[in-house]
Formats: C-alpha cells, sequence, structure tokens
C-alpha cells in the first residue's frame, strides 16, 4: 500500500497488487451491495400494481402495499448499513490499520 498526498491534507490510498483483471479486492463486496440494491428494485416493482390498486380504494390492496413498504424499508435499510461499513480507503487516516 502506497501513502499518496492529496488536495488538503488528505491522503489518499493507493494499493499495487498486481491484480491482472483489474477488479479491486472488494469487488465481492460490490457485488453483494449490488445484488441488495437490486433486491430493493425488485421489491419496489412488486409493489406498483398493489399500489395502484390500493389507490383505487381495494383495501386488500392496501395491507399488501402496506406490508410491501415495510419490506422496501428494510432493504432500504439493510443497504444503508452496507455502504457504511463498506467506508472507502480514501476516508482512512495515515496510520490506521487495515480490516
Amino acid at each position: 500500500m502506497i501513502l499518496a498526498p492529496f488536495r488538503d491534507h488528505q491522503w489518499a490510498y493507493r494499493v499495487n497488487s498486481g491484480n491482472i483483471s483489474g477488479r479491486s479486492p472488494r469487488s465481492k463486496d460490490r457485488e453483494t451491495n449490488m445484488q441488495s440494491f437490486e433486491n430493493l428494485k425488485k421489491l419496489v416493482n412488486e409493489a406498483e400494481d398493489d399500489l395502484k390498486k390500493g389507490f383505487g380504494g381495494n383495501k386488500a390492496a392496501k395491507v399488501r402495499s402496506r406490508k410491501k413498504m415495510q419490506e422496501i424499508k428494510a432493504a432500504a435499510q439493510q443497504i444503508r448499513e452496507e455502504l457504511l461499513d463498506a467506508g472507502d480507503p480514501a476516508d482512512k487516516k495515515p496510520g490506521e490499520a487495515d480490516d
């Protein structure tokens, strides 16, 4: 790992891993995070029909929509937590250990 000066007294980390594929070591984590995002998009798409019916006055569709909204909320919260856990190597200060 090489520390390189960056503007405004920040430090950027560059990793020379010799990775021929060009994929970063965190690519697997990114794929997992993108799967979470794809799941969120799927939940939103699934909710569309029931939302339309619910706004049209169908009480059963309203219940299903509220339940799906709770699932969407949980999926969005999971993504927020994954983003916080992922961090960015540039956010670390010099001298901090890698995870």
